[in-house]
């Protein structure tokens, strides 16, 4: 809880120190959050019930989170938490509690060298046994700031929630949709339908009446006639043939 805390702080003070972003479209609505009390809600009470029923609890809140998570995906970085969610997800399923190192114990400075095999860990986690597996996803990195050890999924949580945070609470101006900006101006856009139409018919033209052929053409007796001239319809003299 103290590596989320940190994560929505961090969020918030990034998100209200970034400039406003020009947009057209409205801020993101968040989905469920429902699932998201829910999720927050079961992992605190986890954290403070031993055995199998804590560790049903914290997989059970888990899956609540990896839920509202997905039905969030339009928001950035909200795909980021449903991974280290299921990075979470995955060793507790497997072992039936999330497995913590001894020695990261050690290093992040909860307990001492000579005590580590007397401590019993709480909230739905258990010390790492010899059968535990997918060790690399469980709790095994030290952080001797907070003094706890936590997991690569925790780390990916708490990246991506920064991310989430910060868009959500960012600034932002909306802009007309009938322009588009480009660097410090506005352009409004240009219907182009009359200016195509004008095209077609400047580079098409227009076609000239045609020019009737000589009345020999429909007379009765066409051999007696005057050969049939026919003019063309640029006005350029046709040649004469009997």
């Amino acid at each position: 809880m103290v590596l989320t805390l940190a994560a929505v702080a961090l969020g918030l003070a990034i998100g209200l120190a970034l400039p406003a972003r020009h947009t057209r479209f409205a801020r993101p609505r968040v989905y469920k959050p429902g699932l998201l009390a829910t999720g927050v809600g079961g992992q605190v009470a986890a954290a403070r019930i031993d055995g199998d029923a804590g560790a049903l609890l914290m997989l059970v809140s888990l899956v609540l989170l990896v839920w509202f998570a997905v039905a969030n995906l339009h928001i950035t970085g909200m795909g980021v938490v449903a991974i280290g969610l299921c990075a979470n997800v995955i060793p507790i399923l497997l072992n039936q509690g999330m497995p913590v190192r001894a020695k990261a114990l050690v290093h992040a400075g909860v307990v001492d060298a000579g005590a580590v095999d007397d401590v019993v860990v709480s909230g739905g986690r258990h010390l790492e046994q010899p059968d535990d597996r997918v060790m690399g996803l469980a709790d095994i990195i030290p952080l001797p700031a907070a003094q706890q050890v936590i997991s690569f999924g925790d780390l990916i949580i708490f990246v991506a929630t920064v991310d989430v945070i910060a868009h959500v609470v960012r600034r932002q101006r909306r802009r007309a949709d009938g322009s588009r900006r480009r660097g410090s101006h506005f352009y409004p856009t240009v219907d182009l339908r009359d200016s195509t139409i004008a095209r077609q018919v400047q580079d098409w033209g227009v076609a000239p009446s045609p020019v009737p052929s000589s009345g020999s053409q429909n007379s009765e007796r066409p051999d007696d006639s005057d050969p049939r001239t026919v003019v063309s319809a640029t006005g350029a003299p046709a040649s004469d043939s009997r």
